[in-house]
């Protein structure tokens, strides 16, 4: 099987282009757009995307494309987009777009499909430590422990751990919407009649007459086809070590699960599985749900990546905006009110009367007893922030709305460039002549013009994060000790005490 390695928000380089597979790849994505690639209602499969649905980031819509062509000054380059993750089709193959700040290098490698994994070259799986981070801290995963495991694998075995890894959080994420429930279909034989007499099932069982009657009832119940689906999930999941360690934190949740679920057998599995095939969850307020279900028959069938039927593409995509945003909750969301616009909570108006709706990404809370100016904060996960002079144009409005003196781009940098700089963080300085000065540093003095702020200027401020660089003699460990210093740096700079 070939791996193609990809970062993101970076052009594809003439070394995977120049591969004698590339080609077929090529035709099979460049042309499908995200909504395209995303599982139909027919129940066909499809991808795995988060954030679920196309509609809930503003940073991807069904025309955004995995792979595009990029036109810039007479020249034509092929680029990624701003997703992360697997992605597989016909033949095996299979692209990995990992973060640009990922510890493996793009490039085109073959993996050996051993029992222990690895790639060919030696290396024991591909290395993406940034990534794994942002999603051990918002899907709350001990991401050391998960990270060796899915290291050690193939690149292939790796897709198939990850759909085994997401399945707690989407668990609890359907669990939250409420016990699925559904009108099931139930036969007996009793004296305790409750339900439409089944005439030819009595005569066949009940004579001579013993004082039971046979009927047929419709119940509304947890004990439904889907509900079942999860348990086998559970008690497949329980069957191996590692499988009972990931279902450690919803321990609670598998409990009441097995307890709405008294109907299980494990030799109905197969049934249960292709009834789940057949029939969707369709329901808007049970989405979760869907997405749930649709996890559990791709652990149940054991699919990974494999091309199953014409153009039908398996794989897990990361938004890359919406998992940096909500990863920067977990770091400073104590400090900063975050509204849902993906689940329009929390949403914020320009003018009086409920118009002009917006959500920025991060508000700061005001402190009991103590008088604190107002701060905003925009996620930024792309590289080029103000391209084109729109986020600035938004960062303002928020600021005009809120009253707020400073604002902030938060956004991912490289610890140090291909050329050995390290990044300088910028603030731009509004008045009636804008002018740029640069930080040291997160709370460094202010250099050049324009050192002494005067009184009522707003500014907005480029603030990144710096990811330290993966390179072979750091462990996942210390990566994480370093990001954990990163961070506090990071809430300093926004006020965060």
């Amino acid at each position: 099987m070939t791996v193609f390695v990809l970062h993101d928000n970076t052009p594809v380089s003439s070394k995977v282009q120049d591969d004698i597979g590339w080609k077929n790849f090529e035709n099979q994505f460049l042309d499908m757009t995200l909504g395209g690639l995303t599982e139909k209602s027919d129940g066909k499969p499809g991808l795995f995307l988060f954030p679920q649905t196309l509609s809930d980031s503003g940073d991807l819509d069904e025309e955004q494309r995995i792979l595009f062509k990029r036109h810039r000054n007479g020249d034509t380059a092929l680029w990624t987009g701003n997703v992360m993750g697997f992605v597989g089709y016909e033949g095996g193959d299979l692209l990995y777009i990992t973060s640009r700040f990922g510890g493996t290098e793009p490039g085109v490698y073959k993996s050996d499909e051993r029992a222990n994994g690895g790639l060919d070259d030696g290396d024991q799986g591909i290395h993406d430590y940034f990534l794994n981070y942002m999603l051990g801290r918002v899907f709350d995963f001990d991401s050391i422990n998960i990270t060796k495991w899915m290291t050690c694998a193939s690149a292939k075995e790796q897709a198939q751990r990850l759909y085994m890894l997401m399945f707690p959080a989407l668990l609890r994420w359907a669990w939250n919407q409420g016990v699925y429930r559904q009108y099931v279909q139930r036969s007996f034989n009793d004296a305790n009649l409750h339900g439409a007499i089944d005439v030819a099932r009595h005569l066949r069982a009940n004579i001579p007459f013993t004082g039971r009657i046979a009927y047929n009832t419709r119940e509304f119940s947890a004990d439904n086809p889907v509900n079942q689906l999860v348990r086998h999930t559970i008690e497949y999941l329980l069957e191996s070590v590692r499988g009972r360690w990931l279902l450690q934190g919803v321990g609670d949740i598998v409990k009441q699960l097995c307890f709405l679920t008294p109907s299980y057998r494990r030799s109905e599995r197969m049934a249960v599985l292709q009834y789940n095939l057949r029939t969707p969850v369709r329901h808007g307020f049970y989405r979760s749900y869907r997405l749930l279900q649709r996890l559990c028959i791709r652990i149940l069938r054991h699919t990974g990546l494999s091309y199953v039927g014409d153009r039908q593409i398996h794989g897990i995509l990361f938004d890359g905006a919406w998992l940096w945003e909500e990863y920067l909750n977990t770091v400073i969301g104590d400090a900063y009110f975050h509204p849902r616009n993906k689940d329009r909570r929390g949403a914020q108006y320009l003018f009086e009367g409920k118009t002009g709706v917006i959500y920025p990404d991060f508000i700061s809370r005001t402190r009991e007893g103590r008088t604190v100016e107002r701060k905003i904060v925009d996620a930024k996960y792309k590289k080029n922030i103000g391209g084109g002079n729109d986020d600035y144009y938004q960062m303002l409005a928020y600021m005009f709305r809120f009253e707020a003196k400073d604002g902030y781009f938060a956004y991912p940098a490289a610890d140090v460039d291909s050329d050995g700089n390290k990044p300088v963080d910028t603030c731009l300085s509004l008045r009636s002549g804008a002018r740029i000065s640069a930080f040291a540093g997160y709370g460094g003095e202010r250099q050049g013009p324009g050192a002494e702020r005067a009184d009522g200027v707003v500014m907005v401020h480029k603030l990144g994060l710096r990811i330290p660089n993966v390179t072979a003699d750091i462990s996942y460990e210390r990566f994480c000790l370093q990001m954990g210093q990163r961070e506090e740096a990071l809430r300093l700079a926004l006020g965060v005490e």
